[in-house]
């Protein structure tokens, strides 16, 4: 499941909607003129996850052009984690301030395996950030376009991680180093909007590489002849052989390719493609 942080800027991108009632039936993620009483309270809003669907089943939401939307994971919430999974338009400030800090910490991602630690991992190499409560209030993030973003928390230590997993990241080992590198595994996970099976198209060489480090079960072959492979399983795939349990782990549904009012998408847009800043604050 995935939400809004009452105290988000939402609430101002979306003021036009905070007047009245709204008619039956209204679409405040597409209509932005429509009047509702309560942001928060209003299901269509308050439970966007229901219409982040994978292709073939519930038609993809056109977000309104003047609506950005933060969305996260009820789990990561539950245990303290301010998080924040931002729609394409959502600006890095807003983003920041929905989890409460000034700066997010990233680093030049570069689909390998390297792990850096925050506040001193600024703008090197890497494709996880790690950050320890010990040093205050620190955010980490990562920035994707059709990889997949996961968020991790530590439970005994209020320690965070954000690791940017590209095909490339998971079969060299990405999760494996960030969680090594984090040092526990009473964690809770969210995995965030990436691109779906459904849009994942691959040759039969890349298949066989992530499904020899993660199952069999991620690669899908359809009667044309496509191979496509389900990044978001795999990624659960890791983490459950890690020792992680499959109940703290949470998705944030969303297929970047195909629900473009809502996700930035390489695979669909190219060099244009921008790019979806995925965020954690450490939890103290």
């Amino acid at each position: 499941m995935q939400d809004f942080y009452c105290d988000h800027a939402v609430h101002v991108s979306l003021q036009c909607l905070v007047d009245s009632t709204h008619a039956t039936g209204a679409n405040p993620l597409q209509d932005p003129k429509a009047t509702i009483q309560d942001i928060a309270s209003d299901k269509q809003v308050f439970r966007a996850h229901q219409f982040l669907t994978s292709c073939g089943n519930t038609p993809a939401v056109s977000a309104h052009p003047d609506v950005s939307m933060i969305f996260q994971s009820q789990l990561l919430c539950r245990h303290g984690f301010r998080h924040a999974f931002p729609s394409r338009d959502e600006r890095e400030l807003d983003v920041a301030g929905c989890i409460g800090v000034r700066h997010i910490h990233q680093v030049r991602q570069v689909h390998g395996t390297r792990v850096a630690l925050a506040p001193s991992a600024e703008g090197t190499e890497a494709d996880a950030v790690l950050g320890r409560a010990g040093s205050g209030r620190i955010a980490v993030g990562v920035r994707v376009a059709d990889c997949v973003p996961v968020l991790v928390g530590d439970c005994d230590t209020g320690d965070v991680l954000a690791i940017h997993a590209g095909w490339r990241g998971l079969v060299s080992g990405i999760v494996r180093a960030g969680l090594e590198e984090l040092g526990s595994r009473r964690v809770v996970v969210a995995i965030g909007p990436c691109i779906g099976p459904c849009c994942f198209e691959v040759g039969a060489d890349v298949a066989e590489k992530i499904a020899q480090e993660s199952s069999a079960a991620v690669v899908h072959r359809k009667d044309s002849g496509v191979v496509t492979v389900d990044l978001r399983l795999a990624v659960r795939t890791q983490l459950e052989a890690l020792g992680v349990d499959p109940s703290r782990v949470d998705d944030v549904d969303g297929c970047t390719k195909h629900q473009g009012g809502l996700f930035h998408s390489f695979r669909r847009d190219g060099i244009q493609s921008g790019r979806m800043l995925g965020a954690i604050r450490t939890n103290r």
